[in-house]
């Protein structure tokens, strides 16, 4: 029985590496069906990763209202673990990045999905707020060095013409394992080692499944190819050679304000609806029905990139934005602000989404992770500082209608730099392809 699994996983890596790599060098002696088997289960694996990093990176909130008692901590020592983990995540994704180019994406992803699962596990017998620091930090680090990692992949799989909407429905998996988790939590009633758990557990199989079935793309298949640009000796050449300065400052200054906006949305969704006046249930489908959004915002605002211009969807997705901050500020009752919250994700997270399915074609194939992992990194900088200046924001007095109001200056500096970056690749400077 082993000797036929391991023969049957072989002969599947097998299929997925010799179809990846014909896809990368154009050839057409493999048929469209094989190739599209291929593409369809190395996208499949890397949602099921991003369901597990959006269900991780939402665990801790979940879990904080019986955790604190248990532990008898303090909102504001909580809300340092929050931030420590979002360190984490700030290195994983820089370091994450520069490895998957150096020893391949593969080896990266499993490293960071058991990372994640042992960390969580351990979260589960947790038991001084020392020890919950240093767990948080940990699993922020297994967060960060997925998020580009799968992105890279994603974007090698794909087809040129079909790139944004097969990172699309990749990130999507995000937004969605946040929601299901929210869901069964409220649902079932999950306790916090129950939460820990199934964040745990999970990832560490998938982990095995991936060992087992996962091709390898790039740099493995990049350098192999002598035809195929090779990466830059340094870091900073990754980022800043070849012409590539401005197109990087502008991708991280969209990635810092767009992060920033997510993060309020994401990390005080809830307590500013429960200063609204609803109850913490109501908040919680509230904001289950935002991430529900952000889903949805993934895969069809991605599908509208690959097919129009790309500038004309950006400013579309971005205006879109601080219409529905504006009607999120002013509405009023339930359905309302269910409709509001719900839209406002879907235009937000369809932003992240355009960011991140253009980051990779500004770098070549063997510095892809580099790129991505850097302009993630500097995005999780809008993740601190963010939901840092709601706090001190409703501290001064600020309501949560002032606080929608003041997200959207954030989203017009994204959306201006993001649109630079589209004309520049659209223009005279070369965008890498796929491969």
């Amino acid at each position: 029985m082993r000797s036929e699994w391991t023969a049957a996983t072989r002969k599947i890596s097998s299929w997925g590496n010799a179809a990846l790599t014909l896809i990368a060098q154009g050839r057409s002696d493999v048929s469209g069906q094989r190739k599209s088997d291929q593409v369809v289960l190395v996208l499949s694996l890397c949602f099921a990763a991003a369901l597990f990093e959006g269900a991780d990176a939402v665990s801790l909130g979940l879990a904080a209202p019986t955790l604190g008692l248990v532990l008898q901590i303090r909102p504001t020592q909580l809300g340092l673990a929050l931030s420590l983990t979002t360190l984490g995540l700030l290195v994983g994704a820089t370091a994450g990045g520069r490895l998957s180019d150096r020893i391949g994406r593969k080896s990266v992803l499993i490293a960071a999905m058991a990372v994640l699962g042992l960390s969580s596990l351990a979260t589960i017998v947790v038991g001084s707020l020392a020890q919950l620091y240093v767990l948080r930090t940990i699993t922020g680090l297994g967060l960060g060095g997925l998020l580009p990692t799968l992105i890279a992949i994603a974007s090698e799989v794909s087809g040129n013409s079909r790139k944004a909407g097969r990172v699309g429905k990749m990130f999507c998996g995000v937004p969605l394992g946040a929601s299901l988790l929210g869901f069964l939590t409220a649902g079932v009633g999950l306790g916090w080692r129950a939460i820990f758990a199934v964040c745990g557990v999970g990832p560490l199989l998938l982990a095995l499944v991936l060992a087992a079935l996962l091709p390898e793309t790039a740099p493995s298949a990049a350098l192999a190819d002598p035809g195929v640009e090779r990466a830059p000796a340094s870091f900073f050449s990754v980022l800043f050679a070849e012409r590539r300065a401005a197109r990087t400052l502008l991708l991280w200054t969209a990635a810092y304000f767009t992060s920033a906006a997510i993060w309020i949305l994401v990390g005080w969704f809830p307590s500013l609806m429960v200063a609204r006046g609803f109850s913490p249930f109501e908040a919680a489908n509230l904001a289950a029905l935002e991430n529900l959004g952000a889903a949805t915002g993934s895969v069809l605002v991605s599908r509208t990139y690959d097919v129009s211009r790309p500038w004309l969807i950006i400013g579309i997705t971005y205006v879109g934005m601080a219409v529905l901050l504006m009607s999120l500020a002013r509405v009023s009752g339930f359905l309302p602000t269910a409709i509001a919250g719900t839209t406002c994700g879907f235009f937000v997270t369809g932003g992240q989404l355009l960011l991140y399915a253009m980051i990779p074609q500004q770098y070549p194939p063997t510095g892809r992770g580099t790129g991505v992992g850097a302009s993630v990194a500097f995005g999780r900088l809008g993740c601190i500082s963010g939901p840092a200046m709601v706090g001190i924001m409703l501290g001064s007095g600020y309501g949560p209608s002032g606080v929608f109001l003041t997200m959207m200056p954030c989203l017009v500096v994204a959306g201006a730099a993001l649109t630079l970056v589209a004309n520049k690749s659209h223009g005279d400077i070369q965008r890498f392809p796929s491969g």
